[in-house]
Parts: structure tokens; C-alpha cells; sequence
């Protein structure tokens, strides 16, 4: 088989950081106001997109939108960032609560019509949100050693996965090979 199929996302996370230095220019020229308008936008056509259209097994072909799919969690990061330290966006707390219950029930009761479940669908946008803002707002790690070892696994996560697959491949014929 293809083992390389796992690096579909390469491509698009190339595109991402092409166009991360822009994006920052644009975001930090932002009100708030004018940066809750856009990625309010941003989550309004996922929904439409994502939930809407699908659930009447209809293809939504318009895509314009430069926050649509993959982009707007890559600057998802940028908006709690910015955000986290308002008194006023604890509402995120609960955005994120009920995210993961609609995702967890379209999963179960409609699970052939809610597309997208585990990445690209508006419940699962909030429901990371919620869990990174109340990560970033609540979650103090002191312990010098505690640290160090959360920044070895975070310098090396990604890698893993970028090569868990190739390891998979090759070592699995052989450690089936006597079964």
C-alpha cells in the first residue's frame, strides 16, 4: 500500500505557513470587534458548509471564504491567544462544553448525515476551542522538570506522527511474520 498517504495534510500546512507571516500582518491590524466579526465568520460557513449543507445531502460548491476548512484552525490558535485574557470570554467555557455534546451526538444519532465529526465540523471547532482556551487560561506548569519534559513531547510529537506510519509498514510484516 501507499504509505505515505497519512501526509495528506503536508500540502496544506506548507500553504498555512506560506501564508502565516500575511495572515499575522492582517489579524494584528484587526480590532477585536473586526477579529470576532471574521471568525465568526469563519464558523458560520463551516456550519453551513459542514453541517447545513450535508445534512440535506446537498454539495455547498461556493468556496470563497478564506477561513473555510483547515485554515480556520491553524488561526484558531491566534484568536483564543488574543482573546484569552477578557474578562467577558468565559463563554468559550461553555461553547467548548457544547460543542463536544452536539459532536458526540451527531456522531451517534446522525452519524450519516454529520460529516466531518472529528475535524472540520463546527462542533468539534468549539469543542477544541473551549479545551485550548481553558488549557491557556487555567493550566500553570511551574515544575522546571515538568516543563522540560512537556517541551521534549511537544519538539517531537509532530515527527512521530509524520513517521509512525513508515515504522508501521515496515515493521509489522516482521513481528507478524511468525504469527
Amino acid at each position: 500500500g501507499n504509505n505515505s498517504t497519512h501526509l495528506w495534510f503536508m500540502f496544506w500546512l506548507m500553504g498555512f505557513l506560506l501564508s502565516a507571516p500575511f495572515l499575522s500582518k492582517m489579524f494584528h491590524a484587526m480590532s477585536d470587534i473586526e477579529l470576532h466579526i471574521v471568525f465568526g465568520v469563519g464558523l458560520l460557513w463551516n456550519i453551513i458548509t459542514v453541517l447545513v449543507f450535508p445534512f440535506f445531502y446537498k454539495q455547498f460548491s461556493y468556496g470563497g471564504w478564506f477561513l473555510a476548512g483547515w485554515i480556520l484552525h491553524f488561526c484558531l490558535g491566534y484568536y483564543i491567544d488574543r482573546i484569552k485574557e477578557y474578562e467577558n470570554v468565559k463563554w468559550l467555557y461553555s461553547a467548548g462544553i457544547v460543542g463536544l455534546l452536539l459532536n458526540v451526538l451527531g456522531i451517534t444519532f446522525g452519524y450519516n448525515r454529520f460529516v466531518a465529526s472529528t475535524d472540520l465540523a463546527p462542533t468539534f471547532i468549539l469543542a477544541c476551542a473551549g479545551a485550548m482556551f481553558f488549557f491557556e487560561r487555567n493550566i500553570k506548569v511551574s515544575n522546571d522538570k515538568v516543563q522540560k519534559v512537556i517541551r521534549f513531547i511537544a519538539r517531537y510529537t509532530f515527527i512521530l506522527y509524520m513517521i509512525h506510519f513508515n515504522i508501521i509498514h515496515y515493521v509489522t510484516p516482521i513481528i507478524t511474520a511468525g504469527i
